[in-house]
């Protein structure tokens, strides 16, 4: 029981315990409703905010047949706003008596059903759980028992199934009570709901109204933001139609007057070419103008709210925090944690259970997405859904829903995006174990910016090429003409050129479109704009100005995907280092000019002014002085080149990714308080999470959940999996992989395992085979028989001659052993640098990691001769290998086998299972278990070459001379022209320099020594 924040302790409520139980037999059922919010003033203050979904949904409780029980789960009453004047007792009475048909329906459930009814005090209703007078008005109008938890005991055929039943508020700190026995333990969600409200409210009617019904009570400002933008800046944005119809009035006289217009004859001149001119005209009005709304509203919106252009349509996931706290309550032996407090419906899996919400009946207001890049709009929607539990041989839960009626005001069906498939009946939602399960928020979340950007980039591309080769072949003689009898030829020619420049632009804009960069779309979305003029101007061109047109409206549309704004200040730096280089060209140019006419006998003298024109002007290639003919031969290419590169140089830095590094900032904190050495211990399940704490790799922490990474350049390089509860560790995931993209990182998982393919897979990550890990089942090897007899021999070779094993922790282990382990190690190491990064610790016998296993290999005079370091593997039940080493000197074959079969030996003394060793490289393809086509065929022959310089054969036989079970790993990488940077930083983080060959192109400034401590 917790203390209070006076100090002592306070009892249990009597008619409210702590935790309640509840008895279910095979036959029965249970039913789950929460937020009734029952009140006297719903219903009949706000036509908005119909009471009819408590009837309606009564209505749809009437047809449950059988025996079973009701448990209202929080907000069974509106107590939360109310009149100061009037008690919560009175407001409670009310509001039984306000809503006769639902209280009737609840105290008839027990006589016509067979069981009980039990209710937890929810935030709004939560004084039932101290206020005896309140609590007893409703047991004897509703018959029902109280609780703050509920154990629900399902009995099947077999065995009890356990679910608890709880109001979730202990999983939302803004909500969560100290004491929920104590009327002084008001969490911030209470003083929202009953001060700021109800101030809000009176102050901003308009803005704020239904505010106490959002879904996400912490979307306040968005409210406030979106209703601004929708009932004042697009309300008035319909006047910016007055100036368009004006630019047509005055357009009309103006097309009239045109030169050659009067000379063409007929209807043709009246008809086709004025009204054409006139609405390609207006349509560049139009364009303009809902360009100019469209970015308003944004920014109007964005500055309000405080949201970036990827979350102004988004929705915040009200159910991580109670879904991660079901992995704990799963752990105490319970089958599913179902609560309501967040009123957004789901039922999923977690792990081996389950997680459900009940979502609610009373109106809530929701967030939907805006359509064409638009501030998402609010709107009042009747979602009424509620859960069923059941068992036969198993637990099976069951979510029900419909939506009642829905106010969404006019301006709101326009720009928003409702959710249309909501059922309008009555209907089964979800169901599991069989059947599908239910989450209202898109999983593709994380992912939906991926496409709009593949799209505009190929786009782009596409439509750079076909500008550039329709500005290079020559227009339709018919279309040209039509063009000329109004228009002047140099009209024609300037917009050609233009479109060709258009087109070279379209094609080295396409890279940072490609990167989602906002900078790259908002020059790509003027260059399409100016080039659907420039293509009806220099030909009539309308296939190519239609292209160019629907791009345009897709770059519009979709602008919420290019968000990443790269670093200002490293760009305008770029630009005075290219303005300084120009200069200097100019100044050397100009010098050079000079000197020659100077030094020249016979030559025209030069001043220095006429210097610096001649070569300022020929810098641009537009030739002003006259030079003489060997002088201008060499200067005039030179400097034009000059300026060509410094431009390269100066473009090539508007799309420079600019990637920004994780900081402080940006890294959340373990909700529990756990330490990264802590969460290691706690939830690894992997061969290679402990080598997560090596002394070079950062951590991310968020959702008890560690991830251990490295900087590479531009490429974020994670390794291994993500530690920590199965959602914890997902959620984390995405926060961090959607952190890292809206820096512009590329993103790189190395040795990834099997279990965490899928989820890669589902944020927009790719895989790639790299090998696998040897996994020896300790339990079942034996050197007997034939298979094993050279293993049998080379171990028993090493013990005749009298070599010796010890067994150690780095806290056991003694100086003068650790001397003789670096010694081992100093001549044993090929280079300079211990190589490893995802499956190395890069740190021996530190007393830190008093939990790893050291095996010293002694020889028969008790020098160390050889050692293997063992780091924990809890997820198999034994160690992984991280370090093996032996001396150089004159040994026995067979050391490294004497070693591990040594520590297999003593892990089956110690009741271990399994022990991981070596990672061999593309075993797969080298076993042919990859497939036998043309890129596997390839592989394997690079392979074997490799095998000749480097340990990629030897080593998978080596591997398998232990019978070990192959866990396959993966490079996991976000996008195929990024993998050259992910496999460069691969190299550099596993020290692949000191190999031949590879290493010379390969910098060395990331050396990571062993450290002995």
């Amino acid at each position: 029981m917790p203390n209070n924040p006076s100090g002592h302790l306070l009892p249990p409520s009597r008619w409210c315990p702590k935790l309640g139980t509840l008895e279910v037999s095979q036959n029965e059922k249970v039913l789950v409703i929460s937020d009734l919010s029952l009140s006297d003033t719903i219903g009949s203050s706000d036509p908005r905010l119909s009471g009819s979904n408590v009837a309606k949904l009564v209505e749809a409780l009437e047809e449950f047949k059988g025996d079973g029980h009701l448990i209202i789960l929080g907000n069974l009453l509106d107590l939360g706003v109310s009149d100061s004047s009037v008690s919560e007792y009175e407001t409670a009475r009310a509001a039984l008596d306000h809503n006769e048909l639902v209280v009737s329906f609840i105290a008839n459930f027990t006589k016509n059903h067979h069981g009980r009814v039990v209710v937890i005090p929810g935030l709004k209703d939560r004084s039932l759980a101290w206020d005896e007078e309140l609590s007893t008005l409703v047991i004897n109008r509703l018959g029902a028992t109280f609780c703050l938890e509920l154990e629900v005991r399902l009995h099947s055929q077999n065995r009890i199934e356990r679910v608890l039943v709880a109001s979730g508020r202990e999983f939302d700190e803004h909500a969560r009570a100290f004491d929920p026995y104590s009327p002084f333990d008001t969490p911030w969600a209470t003083h929202r709901l009953t001060d700021v409200l109800p101030k809000a409210l009176r102050e901003g009617p308009s803005l704020l109204w239904g505010a106490e019904r959002l879904q996400d009570p912490e979307d306040l400002a968005g409210l406030a933001a979106s209703r601004i933008v929708y009932s004042k800046v697009l309300k008035y944005s319909v006047f910016a139609l007055l100036p368009i119809i004006l630019t047509v009035l005055v357009r009309i006289p103006l097309l009239a007057s045109l030169p050659g217009i009067g000379r063409l004859n007929g209807l043709r001149s009246l008809s086709k070419l004025r009204l054409e001119l006139l609405a390609i005209t207006s349509l560049i009005d139009i364009i303009v103008v809902i360009s100019i709304i469209l970015f308003l509203a944004q920014r109007v919106y964005s500055a309000l709210s405080k949201a970036s252009p990827t979350t102004m349509g988004t929705k915040r996931d009200l159910n991580i925090a109670s879904r991660i706290g079901a992995q704990a309550v799963l752990r105490r032996g319970y089958k599913a944690l179902i609560v309501a407090h967040s009123r957004q419906p789901e039922l999923t899996k977690v792990g081996s259970g389950y997680f459900a919400n009940p979502g609610g009946v009373q109106p809530i207001l929701k967030k939907m997405p805006g359509r064409l890049g638009l501030p998402a709009a609010y709107s009042m929607v009747s979602e009424v859904t509620w859960l069923e539990l059941s068992t036969n041989n198993t637990l099976k839960l069951e979510l029900f829903g419909f939506t009642s009626s829905t106010h969404v005001p006019f301006i709101n069906r326009i720009v928003a995006s409702p959710n249309e498939n909501f059922p309008r009946v009555p209907s089964l939602i979800a169901s599991l174990p069989e059947g599908k399960d239910y989450d209202e928020l898109d999983p593709r979340e994380l992912i939906r910016f991926l496409r709009p950007r593949r799209i505009a980039h190929i786009s782009v591309l596409a439509l750079g090429i076909i500008d550039l080769a329709s500005a290079l072949t020559p227009p339709l003689r018919s279309r040209l003409r039509d063009i000329l009898e109004f228009l002047p030829s140099n009209v024609a020619t300037f917009a050609d050129a233009t479109t060709a420049l258009i087109g070279v632009a379209l094609l080295g804009l396409s890279f940072g479109i490609s990167k989602g960069q906002r900078l790259a779309w908002a020059i790509s979305t003027l260059a399409v704009a100016v080039g659907v003029i420039s293509n009806l101007l220099k030909g009539g061109d309308y296939e190519e100005a239609t292209a160019l047109l629907l791009l345009l409206a897709f770059l519009l549309q979709n602008r919420a995907a290019f968000d990443q704004r790269g670093s200002r200040e490293k760009f305008l730096n770029r630009i005075v280092k290219a303005t300084a280089y120009w200069l200097l060209t100019l100044i050397i140019g100009t010098f050079s000019i000079w000197l020659d006419g100077t030094f020249q006998r016979h030559a025209r003298r030069i001043t220095i002014d006429k210097a610096v024109i001649a070569a300022a002007s020929r810098m641009i290639a537009s030739p002003v002085e006259v030079l003489p003919h060997l002088l201008n031969r060499f200067i005039s290419p030179t400097l034009f080149t000059a300026t060509i590169g410094i431009a390269i140089y100066l473009v090539a830095g508007l799309f420079l990714p600019y990637v920004t590094e994780l900081t402080s900032e940006h890294r959340s904190q373990s909700s529990s308080g756990l330490t990264e050495r802590e969460i290691v211990a706690t939830y690894s399940r992997g061969t290679l999470d402990y080598f997560a704490l090596r002394d070079d790799k950062e951590h991310f922490v968020s959702h008890d959940t560690l991830i251990a990474y490295a900087n590479y350049g531009s490429t974020c390089l994670i390794s291994p999996d993500p530690i920590g509860p199965e959602v914890g560790a997902k959620q984390a995931a995405k926060e961090l992989i959607s952190t890292l993209r809206s820096r512009g990182k590329s993103i790189a998982v190395l040795g990834a395992s099997q279990q965490w393919v899928d989820f890669y897979r589902s944020i927009g990550l790719h895989e790639y085979y790299i090998g696998d890990e040897a996994v020896v089942d300790v339990t079942s090897l034996s050197l007997e028989g034939k298979t094993h007899k050279g293993l049998r021999q080379a171990v028993n070779r090493i013990r005749k001659y009298g070599y010796t094993s010890e067994f150690c922790s780095p806290m056991e282990i003694n100086p003068e052993v650790k001397d003789q382990i670096l010694e081992v190690m100093t001549r044993s190491r090929k280079g300079d640098a211990e190589r490893g990064f995802s499956m190395t610790l890069g740190r021996v016998a530190d007393p830190v990691d008093d939990d790893i296993l050291i095996t010293c290999c002694k020889d028969p005079n008790g020098t160390l001769v050889g050692f293997c370091q063992w780091v924990p593997a809890p997820g198999i039940d034994g160690y992984s290998l991280d370090l093996m080493r032996r001396d150089t000197g004159e040994h026995p074959n067979g050391l490294i086998d004497f070693m591990i079969v040594e520590t297999i030996e003593h892990l089956r003394a110690r009741g271990k299972t399994h022990l991981s060793l070596n990672f061999a490289t593309m075993r797969g393809v080298l076993a042919g278990e990859r497939g036998d086509g043309i890129t596997q065929r390839v592989e394997k022959m690079v392979l074997k070459r490799l095998s000749d310089s480097m340990q990629i054969e030897s080593l998978w036989k080596f591997n398998s001379k232990f019978d070990p079970d192959w866990s396959p790993r993966y490079l996991i990488y976000d996008k195929l022209e990024n993998l050259p940077s992910v496999l460069l930083s691969v190299a550099k983080a596993e020290s692949f320099w000191e190999i031949p060959v590879i290493g010379r192109f390969l910098s060395q400034d990331q050396e990571k020594k062993t450290t002995v401590a």
